[in-house]
């Protein structure tokens, strides 16, 4: 069985569209028209495949903390504060859950205050 799996040839599939929710206009980076958006997508994308460890450390579970908080919950009415108090795992972020870039106020486009102070993003 698992010699035929090999020796499965492709074919391509007649009144099938297999790839349904590409667009034909933009299917590279590079056919982006606008320059912004081409150039911040290269670079998330390399950032993503550069794999490089997150910036921000995970926090750490102290040893009270999992004695009194977390095994036995003797301490009921303290303000409930950690990540692990409140349901939340810091490992389960998304990629759009982060400030954007800064930009300096020397580099600022003329806009009223407080625009314009982070960069642009261009999420799908």
């Amino acid at each position: 069985m698992l010699v035929r799996y090999y020796a499965n040839t492709p074919e391509e599939r007649l009144g099938v569209n297999m790839k349904p929710y590409l667009n034909n206009e933009e299917k590279v980076c590079a056919d982006y028209k606008d320059n912004d958006k081409r150039s911040w997508l290269e670079k998330e994308y390399k950032f993503l495949m550069a794999n490089r460890p997150r910036y921000k450390e995970f926090y750490e579970v102290y040893h009270w903390e999992k004695i009194y908080k977390i095994d036995h919950q003797t301490r009921p009415n303290e303000a409930r504060r950690r990540p692990f108090e409140l349901k939340q795992k810091p490992s389960n972020r998304r990629l759009n859950e982060r400030q954007a870039a800064y930009i300096p106020r020397a580099l600022r486009p003329d806009l009223p205050k407080n625009k314009g102070r982070y960069a642009k993003e261009y999420f799908p």
